[in-house]
Formats: structure tokens, C-alpha cells, sequence
């Protein structure tokens, strides 16, 4: 994609970016119990929280990468066991700083790698569930990871992710899944966004209102409103598509990121971001003027674009035209 790291987040019919995504070699997600996708979340995929590590005239930084992901793995755990008592919290710690020793991996980033350079084999949840078992205060933590694994969403990462195109459709969610869907998703993207501030990236909501609306997963928005605030901080942008605005609530994700510009004028930022020429983001909004869609984005945008525009957008760039 010329160098632009796509994400999309589909929390409703996200089958229709499928076949366009698998068009232009990228990876297309299914993320719910059952699917034969799955990504580690244990998994650790960088040695340093250094976003400038890539700048040559920067000190550079040793926070601990494990400690961070320990925290990710709370917070899911969590969504998947809401009553976690703080006396759970501190021995899952223990457990899970346990389990990542068992594969040498500690608080030094220099744990993270073989003596050739590459990451050392990674934990999942089917490793971490022995040890929990050793502490008859996590049975019922234990229980929340058992049923992950039941569920085929605690093996190992078996799918591309290291595509610059990657579709994370997670509308095969019941209510109760979504949030922790939402988090695999929000959170493997902010992992990679922050890698580096000086690549181009671009991260896709499209029918937020399924979860930010009023009938939505009111945590699942607050991970996907914490992205929208701080993805141009990485040096991307956040866009967001819905049919109809008023499917948002009156306040949350909304009132908290976006303002009104004018339709042309995202186009032609459009076009900027994906090699459009002028005069076809403006033919777009002429011939397709009654099939708009309303698109809020981040950088203050929030307007009506064609619903055939937006979704062929980055395709028809990859394609040259």
C-alpha cells in the first residue's frame, strides 16, 4: 500500500472488506470464538516502548516490554472475568511473570531474543493455564483462560502479521465477546502504530455505532476512542464511517473526536493519502453524490464521502488508476 500501514476494524458485516483485502495481498481476520483465525496476545513482537528507537540522535530507552504486555493481558482477562478481585490481580502477576521465565523470557528486552537475533518462542494461554492452577486463588481466572482455549482464542498467532493491509472483522461477536474482541484488535494495532512515528499509518473504523452507539459495548468504545485520540501521535489517522450519525450517542466517540469539514475537502486529503488524482475524488463526490456515507476522522473531519469511494478507495490506488 505505498508504504501506508492499513488497519481496518469491521465490528459489523466486515465480510465485505474480504475479498478486497485478499485482492491486493493483505490479511483478512476473523476474530471471535470459533474462527479458525487466532492471534497470540501473549506474544511479544518488539524489544523496546521506544517510538523514536529508530532515531539515530535519541537516547535510547530500557522500559520493560514484558511489563507492558503483562498489563494487556490483565486488561483482557479482565474483560473476560470482570468480578477479578485485587488479590487475583497481584498473584496473576506472579503467574504470568512465571510463565514467561519458563521460556526466558524477564524484565530485560534483551530476554526477548535468540543469540542469532530472533524472538525466542512465545507463551500462550494454553502455557499460562498450569500456572494458574498452582495458585488456588486463580480457579476462577483459570476458568475464564480455559474457556479461551475451549474456544481455539488461546494458541498460538497463526496468521500473516506482518501485512500492510490487515482486516480484523470481528462481527461474529455476541455481546458479551465483543469487548475482548475489540481489545485483540485495538491493541495489536496501537503494538504496531507505536512502533515508529515516522512510517505512514492509517487505521479504519467502519460501523462504530455497534459498539460506541447507544445499544453498543461501552468498553469496547473506550478502546476504540483511546486510538482515535492518539494515532496521530504515532503519525497516522484515524478514520471512521457510519450511514447515518445519529446512531452515534449524543456524547462518546463523536463529541469527543470529531468536527465538520466539507466533503470535498476530505476527498482531495483522500486522494493525497492514496495517490488519487484531484479530478477523481472530485468525478466521486458528483457521480456518486446520493449514496453518500458520513465519515468523521481525527484530524478534525467529519463529512460526507461515497460509500463506493471510500471502501474502493485504497484498491483502486493499489491498482494505479
Amino acid at each position: 500500500m505505498r508504504g501506508v500501514l492499513v488497519f481496518i476494524v469491521a465490528p459489523e458485516k466486515g465480510f465485505e472488506y474480504r475479498t478486497a483485502c485478499e485482492a491486493i495481498g493483505g490479511q483478512y481476520l476473523r476474530i471471535a470464538p470459533g474462527s479458525d483465525d487466532c492471534i497470540n496476545l501473549m506474544e511479544i513482537r518488539r524489544t523496546t516502548l521506544d517510538i523514536d528507537s529508530n532515531m539515530t540522535d535519541n537516547v535510547q530507552r530500557s522500559d520493560s516490554v514484558l511489563l507492558d504486555k503483562v498489563q494487556d493481558i490483565h486488561t483482557y482477562l479482565r474483560l473476560r472475568y470482570p468480578e477479578m478481585t485485587p488479590e487475583e490481580s497481584y498473584q496473576l502477576n506472579i503467574a504470568l511473570l512465571e510463565c514467561y521465565e519458563s521460556f526466558g523470557i524477564t524484565k530485560d528486552n534483551a530476554s526477548l531474543l535468540k543469540p542469532d537475533g530472533s524472538f525466542k518462542d512465545m507463551p500462550d494461554f494454553a502455557h499460562l493455564y498450569p500456572f494458574l492452577l498452582k495458585y488456588p486463588v486463580l480457579k476462577n481466572v483459570a476458568l475464564a483462560v480455559k474457556e479461551l482455549i475451549d474456544f481455539g482464542m488461546g494458541g498460538q498467532t497463526n496468521v500473516d502479521l506482518t501485512s500492510s493491509f490487515i482486516v480484523f472483522d470481528t462481527s461474529g461477536n455476541k455481546q458479551r465477546d465483543i469487548s475482548s474482541s475489540t481489545f485483540i484488535a485495538t491493541s495489536f494495532i496501537r503494538d504496531e502504530a507505536s512502533r515508529s512515528r515516522t512510517r505512514k499509518k492509517a487505521v479504519i473504523g467502519d460501523e462504530l455505532w455497534l459498539i460506541a452507539g447507544n445499544e453498543g459495548n461501552e468498553q469496547a468504545a473506550d478502546f476504540v476512542i483511546e486510538l482515535a485520540k492518539t494515532i496521530r501521535g504515532y503519525g497516522g489517522i484515524f478514520v471512521s464511517a457510519t450511514q447515518n450519525t445519529i446512531e452515534f450517542p449524543d456524547s462518546g466517540l463523536v463529541t469527543n473526536i470529531f468536527l465538520c469539514i466539507n466533503c470535498l475537502q476530505f476527498l482531495n486529503e483522500v486522494g493525497k493519502i492514496c495517490f488519487l488524482s484531484r479530478s477523481w475524488c472530485f468525478c466521486s463526490c458528483w457521480l456518486y453524490g446520493f449514496f453518500y456515507q458520513t465519515v468523521p476522522c481525527s484530524a478534525g473531519w467529519a463529512f460526507s464521502i461515497p460509500l463506493w469511494a471510500f471502501k474502493s478507495a485504497l484498491l483502486t490506488a493499489e491498482n494505479g488508476f
